[in-house]
């Protein structure tokens, strides 16, 4: 019998289809919802340290909620293919960040100009 050790920490990106919805799992009992319908922009952060580069995705919503995903989250590849067709432009994320060392940034990926759901979101 394989022996399975549980990871309280690791964080895990879900996507619900209807309605379009991205779930972050962090260990075992917490959980963030983002509806993507909510979504006002999105952005590109990165956080360049000594030990790691890392990028981020950074949504904010008309309420005031933000919600941040990383790019060491499991599942984050499959999620960024999804919200590619959502989210026209945001396909560039991790070359528009691109900077020099040590240098943190943020651009904007995507912005809601007239308030409407994003492509059926």
């Amino acid at each position: 019998m394989k022996n399975t050790i549980l990871n309280l920490t690791e964080t895990y990106l879900q996507l619900v289809e209807a309605p379009p919805t991205l779930i972050r799992r962090v260990g075992l009992f917490h959980r963030e919802k983002l509806p993507l319908g909510d979504v006002l922009e999105i952005h590109s952060i990165n956080r360049d340290a000594v030990t790691c580069d890392e990028v981020m995705i950074y949504f904010s919503c008309a309420d005031d909620r933000e919600f941040l995903i990383s790019e060491f989250d499991k599942n984050f590849s499959n999620v960024m293919k999804f919200l590619r067709e959502k989210f026209p432009g945001i396909e560039n994320w991790r070359e528009v960040i691109k900077g020099p060392p040590f240098e943190h940034r943020i651009v904007t990926l995507w912005k809601n100009a007239d308030g409407s759901d994003p492509k059926g979101a």
